[in-house]
C-alpha cells in the first residue's frame, strides 16, 4: 500500500494489525481474534465421540476472574489405620464477604500412601442462625460426572472403583499419595448467598491411614472481584466470554474482526449447533463486529460441510444471498414465494438424474423427504406439500446419489 505502513502485534487468540499513515500523524488499528468458546464445542479436536449439546444447563463454569477465597479445612478426617465406611459431618462456612459467590466440593487425600474411598455426599445450607434452609446438592459418585484436578500431586490416580463404593459398587477412590492430591466435582458447583453458611457431609472408608496423613470432604469458596455468579453453557456464558475477548478493542476503541469462529460439523444436525451459531451472529451484529465462520468436519469426508452454515444466512441475513450463490449446475426456482401447505419447485437439469427431495428445518433436521425418482435432461416440476409442518423458514435440498444438486430456501406462510 503506498504511502502507509503496516505492522501487527500478537497476544494469544489476538492480533492487533496497526496501520501508519506517512501523510498524517493517524494511526489506524484493527484487532483480530479467534472465538472457540465453550473449547469442546467448538473445538475440531474430541478425545471420543461423545457429542456436547448447545445450550446445556448442567455445563457450570467460573467466572473468568475468580479467586480463591477460604475452604471449610477442620473438616473431619477418618481415624489411623483402617476404617468401615463412615459418615462424616462437616463444619459449617459463613458467607461473609458480598463478593464470594461461588462454592464447589473438594475431595482430598494428603501425606497418605495409603487408601481413601469417597461415596455418597450432601452439600446443605443454612440461614444466618444455623437454620437449615435446602439440600444444594445430594448425589453419588459415578463415572458419568465430570471431575476437575486440583492437585499437585500428578501420580495420585483418579479412577473411579467400580468394585467398592457405601450404597453402590462406585466410588472415588485415592491413593499412593505422598503428598496432595484433591479432585473437584464440577457439576456439583453452587451459587452462594452472603450471610447463609453451607456444609458437605460424606461416607469415607480408608485403608492403612497414617498418623500424619487425612483425608476429606470439604467446601471451597472463590469470590469474583466484578461479582460474577456461576455461569452455564447458554447465551449468557457466550456473551460474557465475548465480551471478555473483545475488551481490548473497546479499551482502544478500535474495531475488531473475529476472523475464525465456528463449530464441529456432527453439531449441526442434532445437538444445537445452529443454535449456537444464531446466537454468535446475533452478538457479533448487537457489537458490530465483522466475522468469518469456519466449520471443523475431520470426521467425515463430505462435500456439503458449509451447507447449513450458507442456510443459516439465507434465513437471518438482512441481505438475502441469490440462490444462484448457493446453487450447482440445475437451474432450479420455486414458487409461490412464501406459500401455503403448497410449493411448486421447476427445474432444469444438464444430465439425467435420480432425485431426492429433502426439507430441513432451521435446525438443520429432516421434517419431509421425498422420492422423486429418475428425472431426464430437460425441465420439470416437483409438487412439494408440508403437510402439518407450521409456519416459518424452511430449506430444502434436491439429492441425486447422495451429492446436493441444488438448494433453496422455502417461507410458509398458512
Amino acid at each position: 500500500m503506498t504511502g502507509y505502513k503496516q505492522v501487527f502485534f500478537i497476544a494469544p487468540a489476538v492480533t492487533l494489525f496497526v496501520t501508519l499513515s506517512r501523510r498524517s500523524s493517524a494511526i489506524l488499528g484493527l484487532y483480530d481474534n479467534h472465538f472457540y468458546a465453550p473449547y469442546s464445542l467448538t473445538s475440531w479436536f474430541r478425545y471420543n465421540d461423545a457429542l456436547p449439546t448447545w445450550p446445556d444447563q448442567r455445563e457450570i463454569y467460573l467466572p473468568e476472574d475468580n479467586i480463591w477465597e477460604a475452604c471449610t479445612c477442620n473438616n473431619p478426617s477418618p481415624p489411623v489405620g483402617d476404617s468401615d465406611w463412615t459418615y462424616y459431618e462437616g463444619d459449617l462456612y459463613y458467607v461473609d464477604d458480598p463478593l464470594v459467590t461461588i462454592g464447589y466440593p473438594v475431595f482430598q487425600s494428603v501425606f497418605n500412601p495409603g487408601i481413601v474411598w469417597f461415596d455418597d455426599f450432601t452439600i446443605n445450607e443454612y440461614d444466618s442462625d444455623g437454620n437449615f434452609v435446602r439440600v444444594v446438592y445430594e448425589g453419588e459418585i459415578d463415572s458419568n460426572q465430570d471431575w476437575v484436578s486440583i492437585t499437585n500431586q500428578w501420580e495420585a490416580v483418579f479412577p473411579l472403583d467400580d468394585s467398592e463404593g457405601h450404597s453402590d459398587q462406585t466410588s472415588l477412590i485415592l491413593q499412593d499419595v505422598e503428598g496432595y492430591a484433591s479432585w473437584s466435582l464440577r457439576t456439583a458447583r453452587f451459587n452462594t448467598i452472603e450471610g447463609n453458611a453451607y456444609s458437605i457431609d460424606c461416607w469415607m472408608r480408608t485403608a492403612e491411614m497414617p498418623e500424619d496423613g487425612y483425608a476429606q470432604a470439604r467446601l471451597d469458596f472463590v469470590y469474583s472481584p466484578s461479582g460474577q455468579d456461576l455461569v452455564a453453557w447458554n447465551r449468557d456464558y457466550l456473551e460474557a466470554e465475548m465480551d471478555r475477548w473483545i475488551q481490548p478493542a473497546v479499551d482502544n476503541n478500535l474495531p475488531m474482526n473475529i476472523g475464525e469462529f465456528g463449530v464441529d460439523r456432527d453439531l449441526l444436525d442434532n445437538n444445537g449447533g445452529l443454535i449456537w451459531v444464531e446466537d454468535m451472529i446475533a452478538l457479533m451484529i448487537e457489537r458490530d463486529l465483522s466475522f468469518t465462520m469456519h466449520v471443523w468436519d475431520i470426521f467425515h469426508d463430505r462435500d456439503d460441510i458449509f451447507d447449513l452454515f450458507a442456510e443459516y444466512l439465507l434465513t437471518n441475513s438482512a441481505r438475502q444471498t441469490p440462490v444462484s450463490v448457493l446453487s450447482n449446475d440445475p437451474v432450479i426456482t420455486v414458487y409461490p414465494q412464501p406459500f401455503n401447505g403448497r410449493s411448486t419447485v421447476s427445474i432444469e437439469l444438464k444430465d439425467q438424474a435420480s432425485l431426492e427431495l429433502h426439507l430441513y428445518n432451521i435446525l438443520g433436521r429432516i421434517v419431509l423427504e421425498k422420492n422423486v425418482g429418475m428425472l431426464s435432461i430437460g425441465s420439470h416440476k416437483i409438487t412439494v406439500n408440508t403437510g402439518d409442518l407450521a409456519s416459518g423458514t424452511y430449506f430444502m435440498r434436491l439429492i441425486s446419489n447422495g451429492e446436493i444438486l441444488a438448494r433453496q430456501k422455502l417461507v410458509l406462510n398458512k
